[in-house]
Order: structure tokens, then C-alpha cells, then sequence
């Protein structure tokens, strides 16, 4: 038996995951998905595992996976999934920051999981036909992801989901955040993965148009920040890019000006296009993640050190309450008050300084890695890759500033660091 191929088939399915609803469960967007990813995470080590003691191949593995380890990126991971757990056992509620609950399935035993999964797709995944395979497993996940949501919408079967298709998509997520952010992932793997031009169009309109339903301000935003820093970077580095990269900027102007200038229009308001084009500080949402935020801010400066815990931010909300949450006119929350909705005030109130040092450090390590030209990628034109990578690392952290991290956010940005190192790390490229 072929342990390790055994083990990147299990890796190849790890995506899926995120189409798993189960209906039968209380949660039904959440606990299947961490069922899968866990279950098939925790498969993929155990082959490998036994790949290293019983294959031939072993020791290629092991000299492999010594040089992985010794990667920036994987030493600030190590990092950051050390400081995750001990902050989850010095926590107001280390049981809870551990094992977390029903209804979130995060918490120190889901990173231990992502980290597993990480560390296999840089040690298993070591030519551009198993990257491929890969990139193409998540690419036809998300065409999936979306088409569970269109037969929700469309209340055919037993799909569950929103009522119809005047509300926000929100796919087999269950969050239409969730899909917005997911979806900047998918279509960078979509350029990865197709090899012909018309499926690639195809792919990415097909993308866009359910990311515009979702109707995601905070991922518009970061959307639009990573397609700037994709121009500027391709200017940079090849005068050959700029005046494309000039018409890109001024497309974006353009679209954006309109989208402001007609927003109070009829078809504008009809359309998903009227959430998008309310960006506002006065926004009720926004006003609510303000709050949010001083409460976390509140609750780091008590615990600045690992904070309160991984999932406590309940406790801290309970604690240092804030009357903005509550909207007197609607009677309702604007936001639901276990997260901080913000990749950096969660990690400040429940991880503390070094958890959240640890955690920007990886996005540092992979900037890092993207940003640096070698002299072998200009001459092979990767400078493009480098370039789209390094726009949806951006998108990925500006929406993040007004969402916390899920599953349905973590897997791809994983996969992102994974395949960077991959590609642009000739220590693993070339063994």
C-alpha cells in the first residue's frame, strides 16, 4: 500500500468539507464541515504517518520535511499554534478555548487540525500535478458551495437555506460574509487551476456574480484593495505591466464613481448593488463592530499578555458590556456578540500581544516570501502569480479587519501560504 498517496488523496477531499450541511444537526452550517475536515485531516497524518515507518520513500519524506520546518512560514505557524494553545489553557475557560462548543467548532483543537493540515500540504504536495489536483479539489468545492445555495434558494429537496433570492447568498456556508471572503480565495485558485481560457471566464464570472449577491461590504472593500495592490506590484516589477496596470486603476475609478453617484437609483436600490454601495461610518453594523471592538480593546489591556482565552470573548462581552450592541428602534443586535468581528481585536482580547504577534507574523512570512523577486521566477513570468497572490493575502487581511476567522476562511488561506511556500521557495519547489 502507497501510504503517502493515500494521505494526499485524503488531503485532496479536505475542501469538500465545506459543502457538508447536515441538516440533522442543530448547527447545520457548521458541525458537518468541522466533522469532515477534522475527520479527513486527522486520516491524511495517520497514513503519513505510517508511510514513515513502513514505505520506502520514508526517508525522501523526513529530508523533506526537515526542510519545511526550517521555512520562516512554518516557524511562525509553530509559533502562532503555540501561542493559540497556551493561551487557551492560561483562559478564564480553558475547557471552552480548547475543545470549544457545538455551535462554533473552533477553539485549540480545530488549530491543531488547520496545523496538521498545513504541514502535509507543504510535506505531501511536491510537483505542479499534485498542487494542481489540489487547487482544482477547492475550485470545484466552490462551483459546489454555490450550487447548494442555489438549490436552497430555489427550495429544491431538502437544501436549507434563506428564502429566495432577494436575501444575501449565502451558499452551503451559512453566512453571506462567509461567501464573499471565501470566494476572493476561489478565484485566485481558479486562475491556478484552469488551464483553458474560456473555463477560466467562465469560473471567475460565474465567482463574481454570487460574490456581488452575497452583498459583503467589508469584502468589496478588500476586494478592491487587493486588485490595486495587484496592479502596483505588476508596475514594479515589469515596466511591460504598467499602462495595463494604469487602465486597471482607472477601470476601478471609474466603477466605483458610478456605483457612488448612482447609488440612490432605483435599479441601484432594487439590486444587491444598494448594500454594497452603503459604505458608511454611520452604518448601524459598523457602529456595532465599534463597540465590539472597545470591548475587546477594554478586555486586552486587563489581559494583555495571552488574553482570555480562544472563544471567552462572550465572557469579556458579559463583562465590559457596551448599550451600542443593542438597537432601541429595531430591538434586535446588530452582531452576534461571541466574536469581536475583527481578525484583530478577536486576537488582541483572546490571545493577547503574543498571540496576535504570532499570528501577523505568518502573514508577514508569506508577504515576505511573495514580495522577494528571484532572478528564476522573472525569467519563467511568475511575476503575475506573485502579484495575484500577493493581492489576495491583502483582500484577505482588509476584509478581516471587520470579520473573524472560520473554517470557511481558514482552509483557503492555508492552502494560500501552502502553495506560496511551494512556489516560490526553491528549497521545496525543486524536491
Amino acid at each position: 500500500m502507497d501510504y503517502f498517496k493515500t494521505s494526499r488523496f485524503v488531503l485532496y477531499a479536505v475542501p469538500f468539507a465545506l459543502v457538508i450541511v447536515t441538516s440533522s444537526t442543530l448547527f447545520p452550517f457548521i458541525v458537518g464541515k468541522y466533522v469532515w475536515f477534522r475527520t479527513a485531516s486527522a486520516l491524511a497524518l495517520v497514513f503519513f504517518l505510517l508511510g514513515l515507518v513502513f514505505d520506502k520513500r520514508a526517508e525522501e519524506h523526513l529530508t523533506r520535511l526537515k526542510r519545511v520546518v526550517r521555512t520562516p512560514l512554518f516557524l511562525a505557524a509553530t509559533a502562532f499554534a503555540a501561542a493559540f494553545l497556551v493561551a487557551c489553557l492560561v483562559g478564564i475557560n480553558p475547557h471552552l478555548s480548547f475543545w470549544s462548543n457545538f455551535e462554533r467548532g473552533e477553539g485549540g483543537l480545530q488549530i491543531l487540525h488547520l496545523y496538521v493540515f498545513f504541514t502535509l500540504l507543504l510535506t505531501l504536495l511536491r510537483s505542479d500535478k499534485e498542487w494542481g489536483t489540489m487547487l482544482k479539489s477547492f475550485t470545484v468545492s466552490a462551483v459546489l458551495v454555490i450550487c447548494y445555495g442555489i438549490a436552497a434558494n430555489l427550495h429544491i429537496g431538502h437544501f436549507i437555506g434563506p428564502g429566495g433570492f432577494g436575501e444575501r447568498f449565502q451558499g452551503s456556508l451559512g453566512n453571506p460574509a462567509y461567501v464573499a471572503a471565501y470566494l476572493i480565495f476561489a478565484g485566485f485558485f481558479a486562475v491556478l487551476a484552469a488551464k483553458k481560457k474560456a473555463i477560466l471566464l467562465a469560473l471567475l464570472a460565474f465567482f463574481g456574480l454570487f460574490f456581488i449577491l452575497a452583498a459583503t461590504r467589508g469584502a468589496l472593500i478588500g476586494l478592491t484593495v487587493g486588485v490595486i495592490l495587484v496592479t502596483v506590484y505588476m508596475a514594479i516589477k515589469d515596466k511591460r505591466w504598467r499602462k495595463p496596470a494604469l487602465g486597471t486603476l482607472l477601470v476601478l475609478i471609474v466603477l466605483g464613481a458610478s456605483l457612488f453617484t448612482f447609488r440612490g437609483t432605483k435599479f441601484i436600490q432594487n439590486s444587491p448593488l444598494a448594500r454594497l454601495s452603503d459604505i458608511s461610518f454611520s452604518a448601524q453594523t459598523f457602529q456595532t463592530r465599534l463597540a465590539a471592538w472597545r470591548i475587546a480593546w477594554e478586555g486586552f489591556l486587563e489581559r494583555p499578555v495571552f488574553g482570555w482565552g480562544p472563544g471567552n470573548y462572550l465572557y469579556l462581552y458579559q463583562h465590559i458590556y457596551d448599550p451600542a450592541f443593542y438597537n432601541v428602534e429595531t430591538g434586535d443586535y446588530g452582531a452576534w456578540f461571541d466574536e469581536a468581528h475583527s481578525i484583530v481585536f478577536d486576537q488582541l482580547a483572546e490571545t493577547g500581544a503574543v498571540g496576535t504577534l504570532a499570528f501577523f507574523g505568518i502573514l508577514a512570512a508569506c508577504f515576505a516570501r511573495l514580495w522577494r523577486s528571484r532572478e528564476e521566477y522573472e525569467k519563467e513570468r511568475r511575476i503575475p502569480l506573485q502579484a495575484l497572490a500577493i493581492g489576495a493575502l491583502a483582500a484577505y487581511v482588509v476584509q478581516g479587519l471587520v470579520l473573524f476567522n472560520v473554517l470557511s476562511i481558514y482552509l483557503p488561506l492555508i492552502m494560500l501560504f501552502a502553495w506560496s511556500e511551494y512556489a516560490f521557495n526553491p528549497k521545496l519547489s525543486n524536491v
